[in-house]
């Protein structure tokens, strides 16, 4: 796919992209909001680097993509509670959503995204964050077992 505002670069052929050229802590036109999206639904994970963004500004943005959900068992931040922190402190052994998870999938209505704003970032190896295309896996079973899941 073409972009005029931004740039897009694949990470791998299967998910994610980088996107480049835009400041996410200011007011987007319309016509860059709608690149991100397409951006989005064509790579399901983006990463768009070196940002810097106060919890409103990551908000605002956040709300330019639809109807922002909370998280049902997480007290968000106080003053904004659209958002959720996850914080390892160096006494703990176990980090929130730690293990294998999906954002909210078992509500009834699940989230179209979830926006992950690292701040910090651990060392290579520990504490990274791993994405899958669900899509592709499914498109790659058998159809009886697709079959099987669906029936």
């Amino acid at each position: 796919m073409s972009y005029k505002y931004i740039s897009v670069t694949p990470i791998t052929p299967a998910i994610g992209a980088i996107i480049g050229d835009i400041d996410a802590s200011k007011n987007l036109p319309d016509e860059v909001v709608d690149e991100i999206r397409k951006a989005f639904l064509e790579h399901q994970v983006i990463f768009l680097r070196n940002q810097r963004l106060n919890p409103k500004e990551l908000v605002a943005f956040a709300a330019r993509f639809g109807d922002i959900g909370y998280y049902p068992f997480v007290q968000g931040m106080e003053g904004q509670p659209e958002v959720t922190e996850v914080i390892k402190k160096e006494d703990e052994t176990i980090n929130f959503g730690g293990l294998w998870h999906t954002d909210t999938s078992y509500q009834e209505v699940p989230a179209l995204a979830s926006i992950l704003y690292a701040r910090e970032i651990p060392p290579s190896d520990l504490g990274n964050t791993l994405f899958c295309n669900l899509v592709a896996a499914y498109e790659a079973l058998s159809e009886p077992l697709k079959d099987f899941l669906i029936n």
